[in-house]
Order: C-alpha cells, then structure tokens, then sequence
C-alpha cells in the first residue's frame, strides 16, 4: 500500500502545472472522475478563507479542480487511474 501511496504522489506531482485526469473512490464509495493540476495559487485569499489543509495527511494530495474551480484533496490510495499527456496508469 505503502508503494501504491508514493507512486501515486510521484505522478501527480511529477505533472506540475500540466492538467491531468485522475480518477479515485470518494470517502462515500462513489467513483469520481477530476480534471485537475498543481501548484494553483490565484485564487487562494486571506489567512483562513478558501484555503485547503496546508499539511494534508500523508496520503493525501491537494490539487485544484479545473471544473468545479475549487481546490480538493485526493487520496492516493483511493485512485483508479492517472493521465497526463502520455503517461497512463491504472491500478490493477
């Protein structure tokens, strides 16, 4: 589980600013499928307003939502598939 968690982290982040598709189990069991990147600051305000975790839990990443324009956390050990460009990777 451990591998799955970093390898997940490495691709997502190894995106940087590049959109990606990842698609992951919800807490409620329903599948989600985001269109999202990282590194998004533009719409952060204030001290406590609008912001995310600044140190999610360790398997977790947070990434900004390009269609619901708004940042959310991804469980890595939730996610089904990745893609970025030409990298694809689905969990088995």
């Amino acid at each position: 589980m451990e591998n799955k968690i970093n390898f997940v982290k490495a691709l997502i982040n190894g995106a940087g600013s590049r959109f990606f598709r990842v698609s992951f189990i919800k807490s409620d069991g329903s599948l989600r499928v985001m269109q999202a990147r990282t590194g998004v600051k533009k719409y952060l305000k204030g001290d406590n307003a609008n912001r995310v975790p600044n140190t999610p839990k360790a398997n977790q990443v947070v990434v900004y939502d390009v269609k619901a324009k708004g940042y959310r956390i991804v469980t890595t050990d939730k996610v089904v598939s990745f893609k970025c460009g030409n990298t694809v990777w689905e969990s088995q």
